[in-house]
């Protein structure tokens, strides 16, 4: 257990940190200060201090700041697209504009199935066959909401928490009609698309991200749907 990776995902606005993945609920720890996760990091060194720490810098803008505050650690390793070039192979065509937590989360994947990551963005991907095919990039619950208020300040940011209410007799209920089920309703159209094409309609769907459960909740009718928040952890555990 002493040599147990730490895992840390930096993503756009989150460090997301875990570390024993085999626990039937793994915790996440998540840290929005960069100042929280090396007071995490420096505790787990008082115990061992040869711990691997496998690192995932999935947002550039956040990666920027908080990469150069962890070359301290002598067992940091940084995951780079060239670590999974092989598994995406030509599958894409743009790889170097291919996000690492796509990547990762498909990697990740014990059987073929779908794999929504709902975050800043809402990703859809697929593993068919054991290979890598891509869906979709979408704006997330929260990016949505708020770019509509950047554009039209008079539409307020609502809080996708909120369920969507039929009919609307609010703007605040407009627009969280609009942006939540809206939101969840379109990836779910882009998931029954992918579904139907590669696995005939009967694939598994998994969802991660922070996301996860408010899509889960918003898709009762999906009984095929698993909620995973370790899943791109598991991805970084088979590229280290």
């Amino acid at each position: 257990m002493q040599n147990t990776p730490l895992f840390i995902e930096i993503g756009n606005s989150t460090i997301k940190c875990a570390q024993d993945l085999n626990a039937r609920d793994p915790e996440v720890l998540r840290f929005t200060e960069v100042a929280g996760l090396l007071e995490h990091l420096h505790q787990a060194a008082q115990h061992t201090a040869d711990r691997p720490i496998l690192c995932a810098p999935v947002g550039e803008e956040l990666s920027g700041e908080v990469l150069p505050q962890l070359q301290g650690f002598p067992t940091l390793r940084v995951i780079a697209r060239q670590d999974v070039a092989g598994f995406v192979g030509s599958s894409y065509e743009t790889p170097d504009t291919l996000g690492l937590d796509r990547v990762l989360n498909l990697f990740g994947m014990r059987k073929d199935g779908i794999v929504v990551s709902c975050g800043t963005a809402i990703t859809i991907d697929a593993l068919h066959g054991g290979r890598p095919y891509w869906g979709a990039i979408m704006p997330g619950f929260r990016t949505s909401t708020e770019g509509l208020h950047q554009r039209v300040p008079l539409l307020p940011v609502i809080d996708p928490d909120q369920p969507p209410e039929y009919p609307a007799r609010t703007t605040v209920a407009s627009v969280t009609n609009g942006v939540v089920a809206g939101t969840a309703y379109g990836a779910a159209g882009i998931v029954g698309t992918l579904n139907h094409r590669l696995f005939g309609g009967s694939g598994k769907v998994i969802l991660t991200g922070g996301d996860a459960l408010l899509l889960r909740r918003l898709w009762e009718a999906w009984t095929q749907v698993e909620v995973d928040e370790v899943l791109l952890f598991r991805g970084m555990r088979k590229v280290g």
